[in-house]
């Protein structure tokens, strides 16, 4: 089984790559880099088992500039990648060069396919972390 992680660098710039990878059955964590010379790292934790994702936690660090008005998300897909549902966090105003919280989806009836998580700083996605349901 595979997983996919994209990251959003500065400038615009998309790096999808995959690597090998057992699925997220129970729970799984990973983590996307983004930012001027991978600074910014946007760390997720999904939690869950069976056909449940009760949770997904998001938590990022930028070394280099803060990230403003942030919100996270947990988007749902198939097993094509055809989307489902997306989750997201109210937008946390201000400025901080680290912080985290958590998307309480309690989606159920998950029967394989993908989640991802994304960060977003001022509504433009600076990372996402994505995992393959079991």
């Amino acid at each position: 089984m595979w997983k996919r992680v994209i990251s959003v660098l500065a400038g615009g710039i998309l790096l999808v790559s995959f690597a090998g990878a057992p699925a997220a059955s129970a729970s799984a964590t990973g983590t996307a880099f983004f930012g001027f010379m991978n600074a910014g790292n946007y760390t997720v934790a999904v939690a869950g088992s069976g056909t449940s994702v009760p949770w997904i936690y998001g938590a990022f660090t930028n070394l280099v500039t803060p990230v403003c008005n942030w919100d996270i998300s947990a988007e749902f897909f198939d097993a094509n990648w055809n989307w489902t549902r997306t989750f997201r966090t109210p937008v946390h105003s201000g400025c901080t060069r680290h912080d985290g919280t958590t998307v309480y989806a309690n989606y159920t009836g998950v029967r394989g396919g993908h989640v991802c998580s994304t960060l977003r700083s001022n509504s433009a996605n600076l990372a996402s972390r994505c995992f393959t349901l079991g």
